[in-house]
């Protein structure tokens, strides 16, 4: 048994209040609290972080777990550190899009309702608008106490919570999601003036990435003689829309599909600030330009490396109007094409390289745990 781990023994308890959005067993009403320990995932924590001598715990994502693992490694004085994928930390609904499915950016917006949020994670019986929502605010500053470093995949991400949390968020760094780009392609087409403009919806199409835009999208399309198609799984609420649907793709099999579909821009439209989006990095590896809002990452990747034109709103019209803008203008299209490319995509090892950077910083060792 080394000295770190005699020096742990017995530090760590499995006890205390913790939270996670669900009612407790037997109560449906709303407003209901669960404050709850999951003893027993606690206990087998406590048996992995002691037994095996961890020198570090990477949180990727609490949905679904009590706060049990982040505050136990505290207590036997072993580094977390928290990486963002999305708003989870703000509020349950991920996203923080409310009732009306506009980006509340973490403090809940006038009026009553229910904003929407995965059932997978959140009892739907509980209210999260001027209500659990501030609780889970609080609880979560407790917790981010014990977090050494937060990891956000994007600045703006960042910046969003900073402003929610302030001096409450844990020091923090912006390390951006890496991909592969093995083969890279060039499957855009630039429509020629009898030709209309292919604009296609890539991924998982549901509330949260804009599917309920997307009829809208389509008929604005038509006036202006652009064709919308949807490349992706749709949710369940949305399988009967009426706009051209080629269904769900492999990755693997992302650069064929494209080659057939021959798109002139790939279309990236959540109404929340996107913390990354891989389908930008798809599009880029594939020579595919981007038309996106001027929300999170997205955006911010654009500005960065172009690739891509950013819609002055969200508005089907906006968007629309982007893409015509840019696909009728030769010249300028050709140079979309040529900065849509998978050099500017991330690859993973420079990814890995700066996690284990952190690592090193955050154990002393040279070999990062």
């Amino acid at each position: 048994q080394s000295d770190r781990q005699e020096e742990r023994e017995g530090r760590g308890q499995c006890d205390g209040r913790r939270l996670v959005p669900a009612a407790p067993a037997g109560e449906s009403a709303p407003g209901a609290r669960a404050p709850r320990v999951d003893r027993l995932a606690c206990e087998v924590a406590a048996e992995v972080l002691l037994g095996l001598d961890i020198g570090l715990v990477h949180v990727h994502h609490l949905a679904g777990h009590t706060f049990d693992l982040v505050e136990l490694a505290a207590a036997l004085a072993i580094p977390v550190v928290l990486t963002a994928h999305d708003f989870y930390s703000a509020c349950p609904s991920l996203n923080l899009l409310d009732d009306q499915v506009r980006f509340c950016g973490g403090t809940c917006t006038p009026g009553e309702g229910r904003c929407p949020a995965p059932d997978l994670w959140v009892d739907p019986t509980i209210p999260l608008k001027h209500d659990f929502a501030l609780t889970w605010q609080d609880e979560w500053r407790g917790l981010l106490a014990h977090v050494s470093t937060v990891i956000t995949p994007s600045s703006n991400t960042l910046g969003h919570l900073r402003d929610i949390y302030g001096d409450d968020l844990p020091p923090s760094r912006v390390i951006e999601h890496g991909l592969d780009v093995d083969h890279p392609a060039v499957v855009a087409h630039a429509p020629t003036e009898d030709e209309p403009i292919r604009l296609l919806l890539v991924g998982a199409l549901n509330l949260q990435k804009g599917a309920a835009s997307a009829v809208e999208l389509a008929e604005q399309g038509r006036q202006r003689r652009v064709l919308v198609e949807l490349l992706g799984e749709l949710a369940p609420e949305f399988a009967d829309l009426p706009v051209a649907s080629h269904g769900p793709y492999q990755r693997e099999r992302l650069t064929a599909r494209l080659a057939e579909l021959r798109p002139t821009f790939i279309g990236v439209i959540s109404p929340w600030p996107e913390t990354y989006c891989y389908v930008v990095s798809e599009a880029w590896a594939n020579g595919v330009p981007v038309v996106v809002g001027p929300l999170g990452a997205p955006a911010d990747r654009v500005r960065e490396h172009g690739g891509g034109v950013i819609a002055a709103s969200l508005d089907p019209s906006d968007v629309i109007d982007a893409v015509v803008v840019a696909a009728r203008d030769e010249a300028r299209y050709a140079d979309l094409v040529l900065e849509a490319r998978g050099e500017s995509v991330r690859p993973v090892a420079a990814m890995a390289e700066d996690h284990a950077a952190l690592y090193r910083d955050l154990t002393g060792s040279p070999h990062g745990v």
